[in-house]
């Protein structure tokens, strides 16, 4: 029956959603589309660099952030009045998973010291580390973890009344803290004199 000469075909229009064609215009380059990302902060700073992250092609992100979105959040995060009282975590990884049909996005709603408790092979077990805590102690603790394979780390925070952007970037089987703390520390002495 289907295939009789005087039955009509329904054709309906389709779009390739293939991960290539859909990152086709702004994708990242392959080792970081192919990496396993663990973002340390969802904040006004962490949760734009995860779109970015997943709109150039990553797929596969953990999001570790103990905070709730509160209303004074709103006038610099993605998240929206919906996110009131939330996760910040959870619901970026909602929002992160809801611009492409390839991403996993996987929370943490809280710090990393508890979420490492209960998760440290799932979260060891990654290629690039992004920290956007600008929290010391978040970054000393990173530095007291062995990877077994070589990961890259990258620290990015924003200065007194957002006057400077601090991006540090490293790699190694711990994170580099010490070269983190000097290579910076001569420019947060120069805003604690302003």
């Amino acid at each position: 029956k289907v295939l009789n000469d005087n039955a009509k075909i329904a054709w309906v229009k389709s779009r390739n959603w293939s991960q290539e064609e859909i990152t086709r215009r702004g994708r990242s380059c392959d080792p970081l589309r192919h990496s396993k990302v663990l973002l340390i902060g969802a904040g006004a700073l962490g949760a734009p660099v995860a779109e970015i992250l997943v709109r150039g092609g990553v797929r596969d992100i953990l999001v570790v952030d103990p905070d709730v979105t509160e209303m004074g959040n709103l006038v610099r995060h993605p998240l929206t009045m919906d996110s009131l009282g939330k996760s910040k975590a959870k619901d970026l990884c909602l929002r992160l998973s809801a611009l492409s049909p390839h991403v996993h996005a996987k929370p943490f709603n809280e710090t990393l010291a508890e979420a490492l408790e209960g998760n440290k092979t799932e979260l060891l077990a990654v290629d690039f580390i992004i920290d956007c805590t600008a929290s010391n102690l978040c970054l000393k603790s990173l530095g007291n973890l062995e990877f077994a394979e070589e990961v890259r780390f990258a620290s990015i925070s924003v200065g007194f009344n957002a006057s400077r952007l601090y991006l540090f970037a490293g790699s190694g089987k711990t994170f580099p803290d010490s070269d983190f703390f000097d290579s910076l520390r001569p420019y947060w002495e120069e805003e604690i004199d302003v």
